[in-house]
């Protein structure tokens, strides 16, 4: 399910890897850590 892995992957980014991606301006990688954040959310409204 691509939930589960959204999940899987926000629980291994840590804060500090977090702050180092946008530290970098690393723009990608912050928009994936934001649209896994946004599904998972929904996901979370739903049920």
């Amino acid at each position: 399910k691509a939930g589960s892995h959204n999940i899987r992957v926000i629980s291994n980014l840590t804060g500090a890897e977090i702050s180092r991606a946008i530290g970098k301006k690393n723009r990608k990688v912050v928009t994936i850590i934001d649209k896994n954040f946004a599904d998972l959310l929904e996901q979370s409204c739903k049920e």
